[in-house]
């Protein structure tokens, strides 16, 4: 639906999951850049009191240099046995489920409190879940600033 959209040139606020596979979301991303028109997907977190004040300590240097980020976000919506959500199945979510949908908030808003992009991902597995399970991976994609120092100012 987005790329039809954007084909229309219409402007667009798309929810989450932006797309079903990272090929997919890439699609979306090239056509939007060569649009004229605004394509933003709705992230509300980065907005909370909380977060807007870690934002502007970072900034202004009270939290030093941050080396590394950790985080979780926590949901109780699967928290009976009885609850469902078609995030748990890949042929409703797709590969990439949950972490397209509500793991997109917490990252967008590791990068907006730190005013960089993320530049690695080290998953880890619970032994016997995935090939090479138990063991980090890392994967490198971004180009962005590095974190800390030599960061992009934040006002």
């Amino acid at each position: 639906m987005s790329l039809a959209a954007l084909a229309a040139g219409r402007h667009i606020v798309c929810e989450k999951p932006l797309a079903m596979t990272t090929a997919e979301t890439a699609r979306i991303v090239a056509a939007a850049a060569r649009q004229r028109t605004v394509f933003a997907v709705n992230y509300n977190v980065r907005f909370y009191a909380a977060a807007l004040r870690l934002r502007r300590m970072i900034a202004d240097g009270e939290m030093g240099d941050v080396m590394h980020v950790n985080g979780s976000y926590f949901q109780d919506w699967l928290f009976k046995d009885t609850d469902y959500n078609w995030r748990l199945l890949p042929g409703e979510g797709g590969p990439l489920r949950a972490v397209a949908d509500i793991g997109t908030h917490w990252m967008d808003l590791a990068c907006f409190v730190m005013g960089t992009s993320i530049r690695s991902v080290w998953p880890i597995w619970p032994r016997g879940t995935q090939p090479g399970a138990g063991r980090s991976k890392r994967f490198r994609r971004s180009r962005g600033p590095a974190v800390g120092r030599g960061a992009p100012a934040i006002r």
